[in-house]
């Protein structure tokens, strides 16, 4: 269980880190050009390590992948044109509390019962995503009803994403190579039909390559943990990455969190601490 919470808690970080980046990234290309470079960047990076530690891809490895690269693409989008136009207030909390609730009632309905400790630790975590993702009070120019829909619709594909990590983990590294590739294509395919080049801005290249090799260390790590722990223990500890996103936006951009965010941060420990003892 131990190794599954560190690999859980080290996929958090990259995707915190990976998350912080792509604001940088959305301040230099306001298209998704550059989120297709990230995506192509985890497919050469995925690819030779697949091919080394898994031998061939399998029919099974990819099918897994496939089924995760299309709500890994819908959430992302989702999360990202939410948090544009929408009230962003709304839309991060929802999108963190369901992409962790839902793998934990998937668990619980599939008879995985956790143990106290480790259930009090779950608890405390979506308590705590909840609180780290209620950030500014930016209104946007979308109403609460358009904000809550696109939280959901990323906190629900995010969720199932999860899940179907969890099951895709016997294949090796093959799904995200899969899962790499679909997401590159959509992302192009949205990029073209939206009107916005393909060639994003130069400033936006390497960042976007950096934030792409974070999430592909990110599915590595996670691919990891699910077989060595339960697909609760290990989704609730990755969905913790605002915490470091915040903490990263307050060092290096000198923003100033809401007091409740830093209090999510906190919980965030305590919630990591309670799973790991447990």
């Amino acid at each position: 269980m131990m190794v599954a919470v560190v690999l859980a808690v080290v996929a958090a970080a990259c995707i915190g880190t990976a998350d912080f980046i792509a604001g940088v990234v959305g301040k230099r290309d306001p298209s998704s050009a550059a989120l297709t470079v990230a995506y192509i960047a985890i497919l050469l990076a995925a690819a030779p390590v697949a091919a080394a530690a898994n031998g061939s891809p399998t029919a099974e490895g990819l099918g897994w992948g496939v089924a995760m690269g299309l709500p890994w693409v819908i959430g992302i989008f989702a999360l990202a044109r939410g948090m544009a136009e929408g009230q962003v207030v709304l839309v991060v909390p929802i999108a963190g509390v369901l992409s962790a609730a839902i793998p934990v009632a998937i668990d619980l309905i599939a008879g995985t019962r956790p143990g106290p400790i480790v259930g009090a630790g779950v608890v405390v975590g979506i308590i705590a995503v909840a609180m780290t993702g209620m950030g500014s009070g930016n209104q946007g120019s979308r109403s609460a009803a358009w904000s809550v829909t696109h939280g959901a619709v990323a906190g629900i594909t995010t969720g199932l994403s999860l899940v179907i990590i969890d099951q895709a983990s016997a294949s090796g590294l093959w799904p995200l190579v899969a899962g790499a590739a679909v997401a590159t294509v959509a992302m192009v395919s949205a990029t073209a039909l939206r009107g916005y080049s393909l060639v994003p801005p130069r400033p936006a290249v390497a960042p976007a390559v950096a934030m792409g090799l974070l999430v592909a260390g990110a599915f590595v790590a996670m691919l990891l943990a699910f077989p060595r722990g339960s697909l609760t223990v290990v989704a609730v500890i990755v969905s913790q990455y605002p915490a470091v996103t915040i903490l990263l936006a307050a060092a290096l951009w000198q923003q100033r969190p809401r007091g409740i965010q830093y209090a999510g941060v906190g919980l965030t420990m305590v919630a990591v601490a309670l799973i790991a003892v447990g």
